[in-house]
């Protein structure tokens, strides 16, 4: 005999009695003795004159107290009252108390919630027992051996689920639910020996009949079930026809007549006639001008229908902006007696009429102008339902303002419900009014035999409820646009093409593609009243990386090649707004592609792109559209009549083949000149002379078109000051000169290329042959390597150079320029630690004087490396404080002390911290402060407080941090220093800056205990203000 073991569930109940005994240490009477009967409240237990006593509420329960279906009562302090706040209602039985079922090998039990008194299943998991579930003698329940409850893969129907046999975890099969027919409004019947979520049958409409729905005409068919579905079939437009229905079948047919009384068309009730060009299809013969008539310009047609008194008609023109007149005795100059223009082109003209006696009427519809775009039309004529019978017709026939499902007279016909069935997904009809037909209705998708497919790969929408959307579904295998995101075109659609997740640039598919790179670019825009390249020379030359790099020289006394002086020259008349084509005599390879044709502008810039035209205003937008070199490009035009543009090849000294275009031409409207001339190398390599150039507003340089954004301009030609020495390690610790270094900063906002730059002491010259560039307000730092390799990884070369310990006198020099000298003789110094330029002082003649520059100190943050010997500085960093009294880098957030406020104009912006955001900040690593407008046009007027500073015995303090301020937009530091009660704007910025390092001078604060410092943000043009590294120090 098997043996079988129950799943018992005990339920233990304990009850404990508390026996309270009172005690008196006093002389005082005590009435709360043990033989006392006076209630205690909160011990528990209810007693006379109690309501309730914890959770002793007596009889009453939270069904007792209220319309509720479970919960648990409170009790309040005092004993008194009983409180309902976490009885609950509303819950829904999801079974029989005290029911069990079998679910695979999960024993369900049917039990009560306490929290809401609904019942719930609670299921537990046989297989954990190593049992299974099964029925034995009719109860269901976990047993100790096997049993097979049905044949594996076979359905069977238990109240409209869908019920598999499956093998369970115990190699058993038993029956486990699946789909709720229920749930899509149809019911579970078995059809070919399969249980099957099948449709209740509903026709839609009589089989056979016609409608026109705009152009096209529906026939309601039969599939063979019996259920009628409205199926769209000929489109009359494609026969250039109309769909005209005249009260028994649609049909399409050429334009009547009706151009007057006398070819009125007959028509019977229902009517409708549609067509996409009503000025077209009629003409206007008839100018109404009867008594009641409105006034029409357009073209018309007139209808002749019979009426009965008593009958109420809709009449009905959509489409055009129409004008609807009705009149007992057909002419122009006849009476109207009615005559309808709502007034608004954008909605149908719709009225009733009722006439007062049985007879022929004749409607006159007119467009209302000849020459109006809009010019379908859709006329109906229909006799108003006492309420609405005809729910399928498109029709308000009871003018309520619902048409069709819409109308609640509608409600529980055939045709409307809810609009998730088979039926009711693929009848071609809106069934629930809420604007969506079949498929398009988001209760349709997934319903078997309708919407199980996707049926549109270009919507983002799970049309098949299957859990994959457009092109991640396999239905839209080989239909477009679904593929692989690997091209042009699909890698700039905005669309996931291959169902990944991810759209163009950012599918890594597309890595290769030209239009998902970076945009490249060394370019440099110029502003009215600047351009120093007059005599000079910019060489570009091909990097291994697929880039650039650039280098400027002196120009000397001759061009590259003298304009027209080469074998086979040739030239174009110099015109206003110009633009030539040009084959080059080899092919020439830039950013990476090649090319063997350039189009060369008038406007002194060349361009390998066919489409682009002669761009007679410069700017970024079209430098890096377009592949381009922009020699001199602006507005320009010849000086004289007759002025050419010459185009030069041969062979240079080298044996490499080149192709030159040579400029001479003028700012128009101006006499600046441009005499400019552009040589391409077959070997890519680009050089452009400057032999007369003062054009002040212009762009130079070369770009390539990619992903935004623009590369950062760059200074071709630098000027004293741009470039200085901010630290110097002249006395190593161990053998020198190994770990010499000297420290540069870019005082820019644009990156600067040293390549061809000389550092000079008192008797050395150290060449930077190498191709370096420095970044925008960035660092670079040159270190004698010695034979050890030095400590500094990140350093470059530095070679030749031997500082003097006692003194010394540093040089930078390009391009024949003396961006900074610094003299540090008598300077002290200690073995191991740099001297350093104060941050207040970044320029170069605060550098000069050796006051401003410091030792570093000898402390564990400033240490740059142990090994072999201590070595203190901050090479390539911001230089230290001599003492610091206030920094914040912003890596915590919320700040501590600080307080935002907005200024005269309220903000719906605030300042935040700017933790992996889509800003970038030079110089900056990790979090910074931000603030922005998030929105082209939101004005921002916000302060930001930093917390009171105590600067008691400081004096001449300064403020610094590293900032990037949006274009447009301005930032300003206030300060006080009465408490807040007066403030004094110390420095504003309104221009465009990336990392810029900004000094405030703080001495107006010496020695006052009390200082409050406050940023201040304006801005309007969805740009912002990002600061970090801030710190106050002397």
């Amino acid at each position: 005999m098997k043996n079988y073991r129950n799943l018992l569930i005990a339920l233990i109940f304990a009850a404990t009695s508390v026996f309270t005994i009172g005690c008196d240490d006093d002389d005082d009477t005590n009435n709360n003795n043990i033989n006392n009967t006076n209630a205690q409240c909160n011990n528990g237990i209810l007693e006379a004159g109690e309501t309730c006593d914890g959770t002793d509420f007596g009889t009453a329960t939270c069904e007792t107290m209220g319309d509720f279906t479970g919960g648990t009562l409170l009790c309040s302090t005092d004993c008194q009252t009983i409180e309902t706040t976490n009885c609950t209602n509303g819950c829904t039985n999801e079974c029989e108390l005290g029911n069990l079922v079998c679910n695979g090998d999960t024993l369900r039990s049917c039990v009560n919630d306490t929290e809401t008194g609904c019942t719930v299943w609670d299921d537990y998991d046989c297989s954990a027992d190593g049992d299974t579930c099964a029925v034995v003698e009719g109860a269901a329940q976990c047993v100790d051996e096997c049993v097979d409850a049905c044949t594996e893969d076979t359905t069977r129907c238990t109240n409209d689920v869908i019920e598999t046999c499956l093998v369970q975890a115990s190699g058993c099969t038993n029956w486990s639910a699946g789909t709720d027919c229920t749930d899509t409004n149809q019911a579970c019947d078995m059809v070919g020996g399969a249980a099957t979520c099948v449709d209740t049958c509903v026709p839609e409409c009589t089989a056979g009949a016609t409608r026109c729905t705009g152009t096209v005409i529906d026939t309601c068919t039969d599939p063979g079930d019996g259920c009628t579905v409205w199926t769209a079939g000929t489109d009359c437009l494609g026969t250039t026809q109309i769909c005209f229905h005249d009260g028994t079948a649609a049909a399409c047919i050429d334009p009547p007549s009706g151009e007057d009384c006398s070819t009125a068309i007959p028509v019977t009730v229902p009517f409708t006639i549609a067509g996409t060009d009503f000025n077209g299809d009629f003409s206007g013969d008839l100018t109404m001008d009867g008594t009641g008539c409105l006034t029409a310009y357009g073209s018309d047609a007139v209808f002749e229908v019979n009426m009965t008194q008593g009958a109420t008609y809709l009449i009905t023109a959509g489409g055009m902006d129409a004008v609807i007149h009705i009149q007992d005795s057909c002419g122009a100059s006849n009476a109207c007696i009615e005559s309808v223009d709502d007034t608004i082109t954008s909605t149908p003209e719709k009225f009733v009429f009722s006439p007062a006696t049985t007879g022929t009427y004749y409607i006159v519809l007119e467009i209302y102008l000849a020459s109006t775009t809009v010019t379908s039309y859709n006329f109906t004529i229909v006799e108003l339902e006492p309420t609405e019978v005809t729910c399928d017709d498109g029709q308000d026939n009871d003018n309520d303002g619902d048409i069709d499902c819409e109308d609640s007279d509608c409600t529980g016909t055939a045709l409307c419900g809810d609009e998730n069935t088979t039926a009711f997904c693929s009848d071609n009809f809106d069934n629930d009014a809420d604007g969506d037909i079949d498929c398009e209705d988001s209760d349709c998708y997934g319903v078997a035999g309708a919407c199980d497919t996707e049926s549109n790969c270009y919507d983002d929408i799970d049309n098949d409820a299957d859990g994959n959307t457009d092109c991640a579904d396999s239905d839209c295998t080989g239909i477009a646009p679904c593929g692989a995101e690997d091209t042009e075109a699909a890698c700039s659609d905005s669309f996931d093409n291959d169902g990944d997740g991810v759209i163009d640039c950012s599918d890594s598919d597309c890595g290769l593609i030209p239009a998902c790179q970076p945009r490249m670019g060394i370019y440099e825009q110029f502003i009215t009243g600047g351009n120093d390249l007059e005599g000079k020379n910019i060489t570009f030359t091909p990097d291994l990386m697929g880039g650039y790099t650039f280098a400027v020289s002196d120009l000397g006394m001759d061009w590259f090649i003298d304009p027209g002086t080469s074998a086979g020259a040739t030239s174009v008349a110099m015109a206003d707004s110009g633009v030539w084509t040009r084959t080059l005599p080899f092919t020439f390879n830039f950013w990476g592609d090649d090319y063997n044709q350039i189009r060369v502008s008038s406007n002194g810039f060349l361009s390998f792109n066919t489409a682009q035209g002669t761009e007679n205003y410069e700017s970024t937008t079209s430098l890096f559209s377009n592949p381009m070199i922009a020699a001199v490009w602006d507005d320009l035009t010849y000086n004289v009549s007759g002025d050419v543009i010459w185009f030069d090849s041969g062979v240079d000294t080298n044996g490499i083949n080149y192709w030159a275009v040579t400029w001479e031409a003028k700012e128009y409207g101006a006499t600046n000149q441009a005499w400019v001339q552009a040589v391409l190398f077959e070997d890519g390599v680009i050089s452009i002379d400057y032999w007369v150039n003062d054009i002040g507003d212009s762009i130079v340089g070369i770009s390539k078109p990619g992903i935004a954004p623009n590369p950062t301009p760059v200074n071709f030609v630098m000027s004293a000051g741009d470039i200085i020495f901010t630290e110097i390690m002249f006395d190593v610790a161990g053998t020198e000169p190994e770990g010499e270094y000297i420290e540069l900063y870019n005082t820019t906002p644009v990156p600067v290329s040293l390549t061809g730059c000389t550092i000079t002491d008192n008797s050395s010259t150290f060449t930077i042959s190498e191709v370096i560039t420095i970044p925008a307000n960035g660092y670079l730092v040159f270190e004698n390597k010695g034979t050890g390799g030095g400590v500094i990884t990140s350093a470059y070369p530095l070679s030749v150079l031997q500082l003097g310990n006692g003194g010394d006198q540093l040089t930078l020099n390009c391009g024949g320029i003396d961006l900074d000298y610094v003299d540090y003789t008598g300077v002290s110094g200690a073995p191991g630690r740099s001297i350093q330029l104060d941050p207040a002082f970044y320029n170069d003649l605060d550098n000069d004087n050796i006051a401003n520059w410091h030792l570093t100190p000898a402390a564990p943050a400033f240490e740059v490396s142990s090994v072999p010997y201590a070595h203190y500085g901050t090479p390539g960093a911001l230089n230290a404080w001599t003492i610091t009294v206030f920094s914040e880098d912003f890596s915590t957030w919320p700040l501590t002390g600080w307080t935002a406020y907005d200024g005269t104009t309220t903000s719906n912006v605030d300042w935040y911290q700017c933790n992996g955001c889509s800003y970038s900040l030079t110089n900056s690593v990790g979090p910074f402060l931000a603030i922005d407008t998030f929105n082209t046009g939101e004005v921002a007027d916000r302060y930001f407080e930093m917390p009171s500073i105590d600067m008691t015995g400081v004096y001449n303090a300064v403020m610094t941090f590293n900032h990037r301020l949006g274009f447009g937009d301005v930032g300003s530091v206030d300060i006080s220093v009465d408490g807040g009660t007066n403030w004094t704007t110390l420095s504003t910025w309104n221009t465009s800056t990336n990392g810029t390092h900004a000094s405030v001078d703080l001495s107006s604060a010496n020695n006052v205990s009390d200082v409050r410092i406050r940023f201040h943000y304006v801005g309007n043009y969805d740009y912002y203000w990002l600061i970090d590294n801030l710190k106050i120090g002397y």
